[in-house]
């Protein structure tokens, strides 16, 4: 379970990122954070801008809304965003982020972990 803090006006979660993958997604729960991997190489804050930008994307939130609190040069990382609540969060990451039932959903019986398959692999499977 993913575990987020209210903070008045947004909210402070912990992520692990994966920098230098071969695409950027919301790959599932790792201890409480949310995992993402990023395509970005860790050089240079490369891997953070693209954090921000595609959760910009993702969350409908704007570059400046979104904070790294702590953690800047380590996978690991708080970040802080505001406008909006934690259940928004949640909502918007999609069922990768919302535990083991949604990853267990995620699966397409081929031994992928969840959060590896495509998005026109796993629309394929749920029109089956």
């Amino acid at each position: 379970m993913i575990r987020v803090e209210d903070k008045g006006e947004g909210v402070e979660f912990e992520v692990k990122v994966i920098p230098g993958s071969s695409r950027t997604a919301v790959a599932g729960e790792y201890d409480g954070r949310v995992r993402l991997t990023i395509a970005a190489p860790p050089e240079k804050g490369k891997a953070n801008k693209a954090l921000i930008k595609f959760l910009a994307e993702t969350l409908a939130l704007r570059k400046n809304d979104i904070t790294i609190v702590k953690g800047s040069t380590s996978p690991l990382k708080r970040l802080r965003l505001r406008g909006i609540s934690a259940d928004e969060l949640l909502q918007r990451l999609g069922p990768a982020a919302r535990g083991s039932d949604a990853e267990e959903k995620r699966s397409d019986g081929k031994g992928l972990p969840p959060g590896r398959t495509s998005p026109k692999r796993l629309n394929a499977l749920e029109e089956n």
